[in-house]
C-alpha cells in the first residue's frame, strides 16, 4: 500500500482511539471513586507509552503515543495532578510532557527509521 493510505488509516485509528478514551473518561467522571479511576487511566497511559517505545513501525508508534497522551489527558481531567502524584508516585506534569514529546518525536521519525530520542 502507498504511504498516504497508511497515513489515512493511522489517522482514522487515532481518532477512533481518542473518541473511545474521551467517552471512557466521561463515564469515569460520573463514578464515585475518581482518584482510583484517574490512577487507572494514568497506568494505561504509561502502558501505551511503553508499547510505543518498543514499536518499530512508525505509524503504530504514532498511534500508541497518541493513545498514551489521550489516557494521560483523561486521567488529568478526572483527578487533580496532586491526587495522581500522591496515588501513583510520579510527577504528572513532567510525565505528561514526556508523553507529548514522544508523540512529536514519533511524528518526526524519518522514513529510514531513524528517530529522535526522547
Amino acid at each position: 500500500m502507498s504511504r498516504p493510505i497508511h497515513l489515512i488509516k493511522c489517522c482514522v485509528a487515532v481518532t477512533s482511539v481518542l473518541s473511545i478514551v474521551s467517552l471512557f473518561a466521561r463515564m469515569v467522571v460520573e463514578s464515585s471513586n475518581v482518584v482510583s479511576k484517574g490512577t487507572y487511566l494514568l497506568d494505561k497511559a504509561m502502558y501505551w507509552y511503553d508499547v510505543a517505545q518498543a514499536e518499530h513501525d512508525v505509524l503504530l508508534k504514532i498511534e500508541h503515543c497518541a493513545t498514551a497522551v489521550a489516557f494521560m489527558n483523561a486521567a488529568r481531567e478526572v483527578s487533580t495532578d496532586a491526587e495522581l502524584e500522591a496515588s501513583a508516585g510520579l510527577d504528572v506534569q513532567r510525565t505528561s510532557k514526556r508523553l507529548e514529546r514522544s508523540l512529536v518525536a514519533a511524528r518526526e521519525t524519518k522514513r529510514d527509521g531513524t528517530e529522535i530520542r526522547v
